[in-house]
């Protein structure tokens, strides 16, 4: 089999990040920000994904919503999901209620990666 072509697991997983209108974002098990979706940078209201690529997710959660974002993501990162509800300002300002699912991926051996 050859590696370096996509799985077809791969062409759906891409057509949904670039089609979901929710805000997806794919990070490494450090909580970095590696990919984002459009949809994710017009509802966060970044006028470039540059802003946040690279970027400790994790940084995006002020306060109270730190731990429950803190929490979340190890959730994901021993294998199961995450998920919490909060409330926090766009990169513009606009408050908006945010519903975040962290979830893991998982390579073929069945790690997180």
């Amino acid at each position: 089999m050859n590696t370096d072509q996509p799985l077809p697991a791969d062409n759906l997983i891409s057509s949904f990040h670039d089609s979901a209108t929710d805000s997806i974002k794919v990070l490494d098990v450090d909580g970095i920000v590696l990919s984002f979706n459009p949809a994710g940078y017009d509802l966060m209201e970044l006028d470039s994904p540059t802003e946040v690529i690279g970027e400790s997710w994790l940084s995006l959660w002020k306060g109270d919503t730190e731990s429950l974002a803190k929490t979340a993501l190890n959730s994901a990162i021993h294998g199961k999901s995450g998920y919490f509800e909060a409330k926090r300002p766009t990169k513009k300002g606009t408050l908006k209620w945010w519903q975040v699912t962290v979830l893991p991926l998982k390579n073929s051996h069945n790690d997180i990666e």
